[in-house]
């Protein structure tokens, strides 16, 4: 059906999880996304916000998004992208990110 998003039906498990907490200064995952990875899902105890590049690049307030705490986002990302985080209130939080693959 058009306009119905279909992205949880679309990918598989790539068996790559990876966790970081995101304190009052951007914190940046230390792996980079894996070759074959097309999505992720993120997760977090907090609300955070969240910046996604290739090279790095710290997560602030003004850039990347905004991620509400307990609600999983599919994002589609490309292999070797690196993930930033902030937290964006005044508790650090718990990010969870799990790959997801075609």
């Amino acid at each position: 059906t058009i306009g119905v998003n279909k992205m949880g039906d679309l990918y598989r498990l790539n068996n790559f999880n990876y966790t970081f907490t995101a304190l009052s200064t951007s914190v940046t995952l230390g792996d980079a996304i894996s070759a074959g990875c097309n999505a992720i899902i993120i997760n977090a105890s907090e609300p955070v916000f969240i910046k996604i590049t290739k090279h790095g690049d710290a997560a602030t307030s003004g850039s990347g998004g905004y991620f509400i705490k307990d609600w999983p986002h599919y994002i589609r990302v490309s292999g070797g992208d690196q993930i930033a985080g902030l937290r964006a209130g005044g508790t650090n939080s718990v990010v969870y990110i799990t790959e997801l693959t075609e």
